[in-house]
């Protein structure tokens, strides 16, 4: 590509290559209609490289700009009354599976597609990938669009490998077979007319049933003050009361036509440069179709820069909106607009309500705010920030030689990092940071292949600069194994210096996850005297701790644990069938959690010898009170779900009304405020409705026994779960 993408050519091309993904993975939200994924077949995964757009299978139409460069422009030629585009391929003569998968084996899904009437859709074309299959879309990183492609091609081509397809006979039937009899698989279906149905995790050798909807279209035209069609704009739709699942389109036409698909009652709303809506339009989208005109009124528009207190443009700078001091970071969402300073620290906002506005800028830590009041039209707002503290880091080799660092954490205390901004690399082995307030922290800097540096740094207000040598490191490498020959589960291995506390090394190669075969490699550390330790999940105290010298070089040392008892627990239902993902509470002195697996068994390792109580709940169904004794090595037991009856109490408040009343955990409620309760949600949904209420009373079983409380409305006081009598 000769020239540089213009921002509409670039949206665009985010919008076909996120088109194409979803063609190819095959995702469908069926809890988000304002945007279904397009329904279009990706036979070749390279199509995205010779610039097909979207998912209507026609090339874009070009123009140019009036900067002369390239323009893409939307096929907006749908009008009231015509179909949906979906772009479905026509489905083949005879039922046919495509791909290469890596899972093979004897099994087979069976099943059948039905449209919204219930009868059955024949020539659907049928999609299956295995549900664990790990396919995490690619995202473009520092602009790096040819890079972008490059991924996405890789991406398209792995998913079509892995894509089991077939199509529907005249009764709507299919079948997929040659699947792994262990796993799960997600299936999806898009029928000939567009519409689209998924089912996930149906397990191989099951029967499904695949219902699919055909999404409608909304059309329509964006009009300006003087009834005139706007050519440029952008249309942001959403299902209505749902501003966070909102979805924006750039669209260029002559007569400001549009035309996306859309399903049920949605909020849909229009901007341009310079233009605004008043408030969104609501509108009924059937599977027929609809039809809305949007008019923009004048708005405003707000341009400025950035620059230091010398008057350097800073680039990079976010420009938000409200004056929380924490910009947003707390956990709190946010809809309003934000934007970024370019390389000679200017932004812009397109289209703003006229109105008293208060803009943030901001550069990693430091920021400034100001209000103003913004006119129809055009407005300028310039920011003069403080950036605080700079960090210019030279980092070496052991021979002198430039590095790169991977990484820098700014650390002032346990709880408090810094955020600062990292500067475009200006040479070899220089790292640039600003936007930093100015104190003492602890810096841990990382580089490939060797030891992490921590050191304690104070940094002053401007320009601070620091070089440091790396060293060259020792690998630590070794196997894990049990007293009961049993594998660990979700176990760890760090190596930590006397005293150090905290984040214990992650990110620097001194921490790592055991890995399946109970094997582990740490390092590159620095030579010397470490703490090696084995952690295992939901336990604050190492497993396993010993002192190692570590040299130059790899060096090994293996550790065998005793893992004490382990309890391998079976969950049925009432017909003997396994209950997959239930949770698994084992209670003595301390309460010890597990959940089962695919086929229904949870394994819960290093338990004391001794007596425990069993309970399990999930999938809508709960166990009894199970009473255990384990010894040392595996111990199995089966444990039967049914319907819940109850509600089991598994934590009591301080100061609560609970406990003031004795309510203890383990405790069963079966009734409160004279209603029957037969689970968890039901108690929530009654103590919720007598929230309000004076006198009530609660009824529930300790040991064999029962008990009547009474109490007030309101906030009882407890956790719980389902149970059964």
């Amino acid at each position: 590509m000769a020239g540089r993408l213009s921002p509409l050519n670039l949206a665009l091309l985010l919008l076909t290559v996120l088109a194409l993904l979803f063609g190819a993975w095959g995702w469908y939200q069926a809890a988000t209609p304002a945007a279904p994924a397009p329904a279009n077949h990706v036979d070749d995964p390279v199509a995205l490289e010779s610039g097909e757009a979207e998912s209507t299978g026609k090339p874009p139409k070009t123009g140019t700009t009036d900067s002369g460069q390239p323009e893409t422009k939307r096929d907006t030629s749908s009008q009231k009354g015509s179909q949906p585009t979906t772009g479905a391929q026509p489905a083949p003569e005879e039922p046919s599976v495509a791909g290469a998968p890596g899972d093979k084996g004897d099994a087979t899904i069976t099943g059948v597609v039905v449209n919204a009437n219930g009868a059955a859709e024949a020539g659907a074309s049928v999609t299956c990938r295995r549900s664990d299959l790990d396919m995490t879309p690619p995202q473009m990183q520092n602009g790096d669009v040819d890079g972008y492609q490059r991924k996405v091609s890789e991406f398209l081509r792995r998913a079509a490998a892995e894509t089991r397809r077939t199509t529907s006979d005249a009764e709507g039937r299919f079948s997929i077979s040659g699947l792994d009899p262990s796993l799960a698989y997600d299936l999806q279906a898009q029928s000939a007319a567009g519409g689209n149905g998924r089912l996930l995790r149906v397990a191989a050798g099951d029967s499904a049933r695949i219902l699919v909807a055909a999404a409608g279209m909304l059309t329509g035209k964006v009009v300006g003050p003087d009834d005139q069609p706007v050519k440029t704009f952008s249309i942001k739709s959403w299902p209505q009361n749902r501003q966070w699942e909102a979805t924006t389109r750039p669209f260029s036409s002559d007569d400001g036509s549009f035309s996306i698909e859309a399903s049920g009652r949605m909020q849909v709303e229009a901007s341009a440069d310079g233009m605004i809506m008043e408030s969104p339009t609501e509108v009924d989208v059937s599977e027929g179709g609809a039809e809305v005109t949007l008019k923009l009124q004048q708005g405003a528009t707000l341009s400025g820069t950035v620059t230091d207190k010398s008057g350097t443009p800073l680039a990079g700078a976010a420009i938000t909106f409200g004056a929380d001091e924490e910009g947003g970071r707390g956990g709190r969402w946010t809809q309003t607009p934000r934007t970024t300073t370019d390389s000679k620290g200017r932004y812009r906002f397109a289209a703003l309500k006229p109105e008293e506005t208060t803009l943030r800028a901001t550069l990693g830590d430091m920021s400034e705010t100001q209000t103003t009041a913004l006119v129809a039209g055009s407005n300028t707002l310039n920011f003069s920030l403080d950036t605080g503290a700079t960090l210019a880091l030279r980092l070496t080799d052991p021979a002198g030689k430039p590095v790169s660092a991977d990484a820098i954490w700014f650390q002032a205390n346990e709880r408090d990092w810094a955020r600062p901004s990292k500067l475009p690399s200006r040479e070899p082995g220089l790292v640039e940071y600003c936007g930093i307030k100015p104190g003492e922290y602890n810096l841990t800097i990382t580089a490939a292949g060797y030891p992490a540096i921590q050191q304690k740094l104070p940094l002053n207000d401007g320009r601070n600069e620091l070089s440091l040598k790396l060293s060259n490191g020792a690998m630590l490498s070794g196997a894990v194994t049990t007293s009961s020959g049993s594998k660990l589960q979700g176990a760890s291995v760090r190596l930590r210096k006397d005293g150090e506390q905290g984040w214990g090394g992650w990110g620097t190669g001194r921490w790592i996850q055991l890995n399946d075969q109970g094997t582990f490699k740490l390092g590159p550390a620095e030579p010397g005297q470490w703490l090696l330790e084995l952690y295992v999940q939901n336990r604050g105290q190492p497993l396993y701790s010993t002192t190692v010298n570590l040299a130059e070089g790899d060096n090994t040392h293996n550790m065998n644990v005793d893992t004490g008892a382990t309890l391998v627990l079976s969950l049925v239902d009432a017909s003997g069938n396994p209950v997959a993902r239930a949770n698994v509470q084992v209670r003595s002195d301390q309460v010890h959690w597990g959940s089962s697996d695919a086929k229904g068994v949870a394994t819960i390792a290093l338990l004391p010898a001794g007596s425990y109580t069993v309970t399990a709940s999930g999938n809508g169904k709960a166990s009894p009170v199970l009473s255990v004794s384990l010894a040392n090595g595996e111990n199995k037991y089966t444990l039967q779900m049914q319907e819940p009856n109850c509600c089991r109490v598994t934590h009591v408040y301080p100061n609560s009304q609970a406990s003031t009343l004795g309510v203890q955990v383990g405790d069963l409620i079966f009734e409160y405020n004279s209603k029957a309760i037969n689970s968890w949600s039901e108690f929530g949904r009654e103590a919720r409705a007598a929230r309000n209420a004076g006198d009530i009373t609660m009824v529930l079983e300790r040991n064999g026994a029962r008990l009547t409380l009474y109490l007030k409305g309101g906030t009882v006081g407890i956790e719980g779960a389902d149970a059964v009598r």
